[in-house]
C-alpha cells in the first residue's frame, strides 16, 4: 500500500512537472503581404441539408450549389518570400462566405488520393497576416484531391460533397494580395 501510495505521489510531482499553460490570447504571424499567386475552384451541389452541427448548416440548404475556391498563397517578410501555404474559401449560392481556412495538414492516402485538411483555427487577418485562436474549437474541413480533375469536399461531420462534374476551374498567375501589414498600419 505505501509503494502504491509512493507510485501516485511520484506520478503527480511528475505530471505537474510537465503542466504548460495555454494563452488564450491569439497567436499572430505578421507578413509584409500574403497574396494569391494560383487558384482553382469548384461548384459543389447540396442534395438534403447540411447536418446541424456541421459548419455549412444554416449556409446552405437542400438543393443549392456553393463554390470551393482553393488559393494557393505566398507569405512575404523583408521584402524576401517568408513561404507558402493554401486557403479554402467556401461560398454559398447568394455570395456569402461561409468560411475562410489555412491549411492545417496534407497526406497522400494508399489509393493515391492526396487530402487536405483546413482549420477554422487557423485564419488570414487582412490587417495582421495569419492568425492562430489554439483556445478555440477546431473544426475540420477536408479536400479530396482524387486526381488533377477531380475533387471533393468533406466537412466536419463525415459529408463528402462530390464536385459538379466539368464545374472546375484553373486560375494561373494571379496577384491578388489579401493581406498586408505594416508597423505604423498603412
Amino acid at each position: 500500500m505505501k509503494k502504491l501510495l509512493l507510485f501516485v505521489l511520484f506520478a503527480l510531482v511528475l505530471a505537474s512537472g510537465f503542466h504548460t499553460e495555454t494563452s488564450s490570447e491569439p497567436i499572430q504571424y505578421p507578413f509584409d503581404s500574403i497574396t494569391i499567386v494560383s487558384a482553382f475552384k469548384f461548384d459543389i451541389t447540396f442534395d438534403a441539408d447540411p447536418a446541424v452541427d456541421s459548419f455549412l448548416h444554416g449556409f446552405v440548404t437542400n438543393g443549392e450549389t456553393a463554390t470551393v475556391y482553393v488559393g494557393n498563397l505566398t507569405f512575404a517578410s523583408g521584402g524576401a518570400s517568408a513561404g507558402d501555404s493554401m486557403i479554402l474559401i467556401v461560398t454559398n449560392a447568394v455570395g456569402t462566405d461561409v468560411l475562410k481556412w489555412i491549411i492545417n495538414s496534407y497526406s497522400l492516402q494508399p489509393d493515391l488520393t492526396k487530402q487536405y485538411e483546413f482549420s477554422s483555427h487557423i485564419t488570414v487577418d487582412p490587417e495582421i497576416g495569419i492568425v492562430k485562436e489554439p483556445d478555440s474549437v477546431w473544426l475540420m474541413a477536408t479536400l479530396f484531391e482524387y486526381s488533377p480533375s477531380s475533387f471533393a469536399l468533406k466537412d466536419n461531420m463525415g459529408t463528402t460533397y462530390p464536385m459538379v462534374e466539368d464545374s472546375l476551374e484553373i486560375e494561373t498567375d494571379l496577384d491578388i494580395v489579401i493581406a498586408a501589414y505594416t508597423e505604423d498600419g498603412e
